[in-house]
């Protein structure tokens, strides 16, 4: 399989957009089938287990939804670079299978989800210190009445320490 060379900023460019393409599209259409289905399709269905019975602020989705492509841009263009650091030779990802045996496949899928969530469990913790929560978290518990679109309404610096991980564990985990 032929991938453009990202050293090119305009190849760099595309493939950012590609992936910014992908992730709202996958936001847009994670959230926007679960808030149909919540709050258009069969919402009598789903009343007595919401969290709370007050309607959503004024503007909330718009700005749940600001926050989000913000976020989006910036994992796309995360993604980039660990692809552009993956073909500089920066990374250890790996093609070849019998490099590390066909075993190690689902074993370093476990070993990336769990240093994942133990990342993840850490900075959200230090994001809930009084100091911090108010310059990095704040934005994603603006939304005091959680929906769908919540997912991804992230300040920036809080997206790019999200984002942060993959490539830098690239550095260091041999993944295929």
């Amino acid at each position: 399989m032929y991938i453009a060379d990202l050293s090119d900023p305009s190849w760099f460019l595309l493939t950012a957009l590609i992936f910014f393409a992908v992730i709202t599209g996958r936001y847009f259409l994670v959230a926007g089938l679960f808030y149909s289905a919540f709050y258009l399709w069969f919402p009598e269905k789903w009343s007595n287990r919401k969290l709370s019975l007050k309607p959503y602020p004024a503007g909330q989705f718009r700005r749940e939804v600001m926050w989000s492509i913000i976020t989006a841009v910036i994992f796309s263009f995360a993604g980039t670079f660990t692809v552009w650091l993956w073909q500089q030779g920066h990374t250890k990802v790996y093609t070849d299978i019998d490099l590390y045996g066909l075993v190690y496949l689902p074993v370093s899928l476990l070993i990336m989800m769990f240093l994942h969530e133990s990342y993840y469990y850490w900075l959200h913790r230090w994001m809930h210190t009084k100091r911090i929560f108010k310059i990095v978290h704040k934005v994603h518990h603006d939304s005091n009445i959680t929906s769908p679109f919540t997912a991804f309404s992230f300040h920036p610096l809080e997206g790019l320490l999200q984002a942060v991980f993959l490539p830098v564990v690239l550095l260091f985990l041999p993944v295929h």
